[in-house]
């Protein structure tokens, strides 16, 4: 039997000013290009074993 999984709790207060701090200060920096041509290269090839699959 599977376990149940718990809510996620709600941020409040400095936690959730944190958090959103963090997001904001993210959403702003540039993925390297080295990176994101991997990642484009693996979604590739995933796609490609997918196909294979079904």
């Amino acid at each position: 039997m599977a376990t149940a999984i718990k809510e996620t709790p709600v941020l409040k207060g400095e936690a959730a000013r944190h958090f959103l701090k963090t997001i904001r200060a993210n959403e702003q920096k540039k993925v390297p290009k080295a990176d994101y041509d991997r990642a484009k290269e693996a979604y590739k090839n995933f796609k490609v074993v997918c196909s294979a699959c079904g």
